[in-house]
């Protein structure tokens, strides 16, 4: 307890810029949880952050508690977690870079609003109900911001014009690319017999008819990239899209079109909207905005003070300093007229002060001021020495803590 009411006092709350490098600080950290975890939800990073949390707040509670052997057990646990991030998690960091690096919307420059854009649509459209209606299975990925080079060179690369009859000859079943998926981008098909990664969110359901590879693929590529991906059955001729890190199952060709207008012109949330009124449940559903949102904030706030607890207990995070200061006097009413015959004992004070190396080594003696309110006070009476400075840093011990008046 003694150690968390260090931490407070370090956050010098008459120190203007200390408070708002402090919000700063929080805000910044609430930024980025808010879009790590609107962006993780559905996935199984999502799972991991939930771990995290909790890990948080246990750590928070054997630290309040002192619990050393419980504190260094869920130490370890949080170390091991992140470092296991880089290994279970590749691909959903992936399409988080993906995702930060590529903002915009391609099919803004590809294509134009009216004559191209529906052509196009109506061609994809028109592929997919005569490959559903063969019960042929196909995957059909369409770029959108998102680059798609990694998984492009694991097919074949080719340059061929959109057109029904090409889409349909690939997917059938006796030519030598119809194993894979294609990708579509500015209006051209660029690869065939692409392979994908196999997402994990689709689980087998007992007693149910369960998705296959080829559902599993589709997903897989919507939730490290945002691109659209349409998905014929083979088995049933079912048409779905996966989109967004979520699968979408039983569309008809009106609504298929609709959406893949709907998406490429990037409406999402109108897109989001018709798929979730119109038809079933998506795999990974949505959650609760406001949810995440006391979410971020209760994440942001438990990082943050176990960042700074850690920085305050840890002595070579923080370095000594001992100034000699004069004490001002300051009045402001019942003495401002006797001031020139009040004297205060002593006349300089010691403060020794603790922080960052470099902000101890950059302190600027002019930014502090050491003070006394002499407003009304009397003779030989004790009044407290006060510190504010423009610079941030912890006091450690004033001596003396008070002046002696004289008249």
């Amino acid at each position: 307890m003694n150690d968390i009411s260090q931490l407070f006092s370090f956050f010098n709350f008459n120190n203007y810029y200390s408070i708002l490098k402090n919000i700063l600080d929080i805000l910044v950290i609430l930024f980025i949880s808010y879009h790590l975890i609107n962006f993780s939800r559905d996935t199984r990073f999502f799972e991991f952050i939930k771990a995290l949390f909790v890990i948080i707040l246990l750590y928070i509670l054997f630290y309040t508690l002192d619990l050393k052997t419980s504190l260094f057990f869920i130490e370890s646990i949080g170390i091991l977690l992140f470092i296991s991030i880089p290994i279970i998690f590749q691909y959903e960091i992936r399409r988080f870079l993906y995702n930060i690096s590529n903002k915009g919307s391609i099919f803004s420059k590809n294509f134009s609003k009216g004559k191209e854009l529906f052509d196009f649509v109506n061609i994809i459209v028109n592929s997919v109900k005569n490959l559903s209606t063969k019960k042929i299975g196909a995957l059909i990925i369409i770029q959108r911001n998102n680059t798609l080079k990694d998984f492009i060179e694991t097919g074949i690369e080719i340059d061929s014009i959109v057109s029904s009859e090409i889409i349909e000859s690939i997917f059938y079943s006796g030519t030598p690319l119809h194993d894979g998926a294609i990708i579509i981008n500015n209006n051209r098909i660029v690869a065939a017999s692409v392979l994908l990664p196999l997402s994990e969110n689709i689980k087998p359901v007992r007693g149910k008819h369960n998705l296959g590879t080829r559902h599993r693929a589709g997903l897989g590529i919507a939730e490290q990239t945002d691109a659209l991906c349409i998905i014929v059955s083979e088995e049933t001729g079912d048409i779905s899209l996966a989109m967004n890190g979520k699968l979408y199952r039983h569309l008809e060709y009106d609504k298929l079109e609709k959406l893949l207008i709907d998406s490429i012109q990037s409406n999402e949330q109108m897109v989001t909207r018709a798929i979730k009124d119109e038809s079933e449940k998506s795999v990974n559903l949505n959650s609760n905005k406001i949810i995440f949102q006391i979410f971020s904030i209760l994440l942001s706030i438990s990082l943050y003070f176990i960042v700074n607890v850690n920085l305050v207990n840890n002595p070579n995070n923080f370095y000594e300093k001992i100034l000699i200061m004069p004490i001002e006097t300051k009045y402001h009413g019942k003495n401002i007229i006797n001031k020139d015959q009040i004297k205060i004992s002593p006349k300089y004070a010691k403060i020794r002060i603790s922080g960052n190396k470099n902000e101890i080594d950059n302190i600027n003696p002019d930014n502090i001021n050491v003070w006394v309110n002499l407003d009304g006070v009397e003779k030989n009476q004790l009044v407290k020495i006060n510190v504010l400075s423009k610079d941030n840093f912890l006091i450690k011990e004033i001596i003396p803590k008070e002046v002696t008046v004289d008249f």
